[in-house]
This record gives structure tokens, sequence and C-alpha cells, in this order.
């Protein structure tokens, strides 16, 4: 008995790393689908309604608005990133607008939203045209 439990301990101790590893892979791309799934819907809410919307990151946090009567409405509650899968966000800029046309407002020609957790990175790019990319962006 005692050598089944020191091979199976032996066996979890090999595996649990790779465990973790995959884990964290599946969060570093949870997390990227919602970051383009946010996009989308600021994307989809400004062209349906007929009105400016905006993303809005702060720190891990990820908000979508719609412009109403003059001020913005969240289309949901704030998106906290770190505290479902434990991955930080980083971007070149804070606020993605779109225009009524889908059209994203007073961006460069690519903005880049960063993920990481711990030694994994990802990233999500956003034209001026509102198109959506995630092969090619700068890490």
């Amino acid at each position: 008995m005692a050598i089944v439990l020191v091979v199976a301990a032996t066996l979890m101790g090999m595996a649990y790393p790779r465990l973790h590893d995959a884990a964290g892979a599946a969060s570093l791309r949870s997390a990227k689908q919602e970051v383009m799934a946010s996009l989308a819907q600021a994307r989809a809410a400004a062209v349906e309604q007929g009105r400016r919307s905006v993303l809005t990151r702060s720190g891990n946090t990820l908000q979508v608005t719609v412009e109403s009567n003059g001020s913005q409405t969240a289309l949901r509650g704030a998106l906290d990133l770190y505290g479902l899968h434990q991955v930080s966000l980083d971007a070149t800029v804070n606020t993605i607008a779109f225009d009524p046309r889908g059209y994203a407002i007073g961006l460069g020609s690519v903005e880049v939203i960063r993920l990481s957790r711990g030694a994994l990175r990802d990233s999500v790019c956003v034209t001026r045209a509102g198109r959506l990319a995630t092969v090619g962006c700068g890490l």
C-alpha cells in the first residue's frame, strides 16, 4: 500500500506543473475571448442603437457603455478579468469609442490591449475601422 501511495504521489508531483500551466493558458484564452466579446458588444451597440458607445479599461476591469440622453449608460456590469481569470490588462489607450457606423473614434492606426498571466502573454488589436484581430498583434 505504501509503495502505491509513493508512486501515486510521484506521478502527481510530475503532472502538477503541466496541469498548472494548462490552467493558466486556459484562463488567458478565456480572458482574451471576453475582451473580444466586450469590444464586439461595444461596436454592435453603437451600430444597433445609432449612438456612440465606449469600452473603458480601468486597471483590469472593462466596462461597456452607450450614449443615452447626453450621458453614458452601462450595458452590463463591469468585467473584472483579474478577479475572474487572474489576468492583467495593459493597453495603448484606456477608452475605445465606436461611432454609429461601427468605426473606432480617435484611435491611431491600431490600438493594442495586452493580456498577461504570469509568464503568459497575448493581445487583441483594434483598428480604426473597428476590426478586431488576435493574430499579428504586437505583444
